[in-house]
């Protein structure tokens, strides 16, 4: 029985399957093989929900991506990463080359990475993303219930009893109608009355 696993990585990927293939090192040759070329991070993460194929990006990336598209409101998500990275996420900012400040940057780097800021910044932006997602969430499952409680409410509405309240017109008109009858009858009455002692 063979295992037909398979490993997706977006376009640029194929540096890297080139770099695995041309490796000293069994595994990497193994996972060149196992290597498949997908058209965006978005393809490959529904690929590896659908098919149960394992997807590789940067790890900051990758949580940013399952935090933005891939979470339940619940907070729960059907991916997850795994503990070793294949690929390092390495620190830099671009700078001249031969820039005389290198060094005092090469610095702040380090001091950066070692306090531990680079990855509160990464933990920060992660809750962020799944805050902000979960608030699109909610405002879209309360403009669903305020739609359905509409519909409802357009239904009890067609079908409801009539009440005192909604006879209240109708009533108004039948006695404005009866007394001016009344008053017409009553006005002949007078002038019969009066047109017979006159003759």
């Amino acid at each position: 029985m063979t295992l037909d696993y398979r490993v997706t990585m977006p376009p640029y990927g194929l540096e890297f399957r080139q770099f695995f293939k041309q490796s000293d090192s069994d595994l990497f040759k193994a996972l060149s093989d196992l290597m498949d070329i997908v058209p965006s991070t978005s393809v490959g993460l529904h690929q590896a929900t659908e098919k149960n194929e394992a997807f590789m990006d940067g790890r900051r990336y990758l949580k940013q991506m399952i935090a933005d598209h891939f979470t339940r409101v619940d907070g729960s998500t059907q991916l997850y990463i795994g503990r070793e990275s294949v690929l390092p996420g390495l620190g830099a900012w671009p700078i001249p080359h031969d820039a005389p400040y290198k060094p005092q940057l090469d610095k702040l780097i380090l001091y950066i990475v070692e306090a531990g800021l680079y990855e509160k910044w990464i933990a920060d932006m992660l809750l962020k993303a799944r805050r902000e997602r979960h608030r699109k969430q909610r405002e879209y499952q309360e403009k669903q219930d305020q739609e359905v409680a509409a519909k409802q409410e357009g239904y009890v509405k067609r079908n409801q009893a009539l009440t005192l309240v909604h006879m209240q017109g109708p009533f108004i008109i039948l006695f404005l109608g009866i007394s001016l009858s009344s008053i017409t009858i009553m006005g002949e009455l007078i002038i019969k009355i009066i047109h017979m002692k006159i003759h």
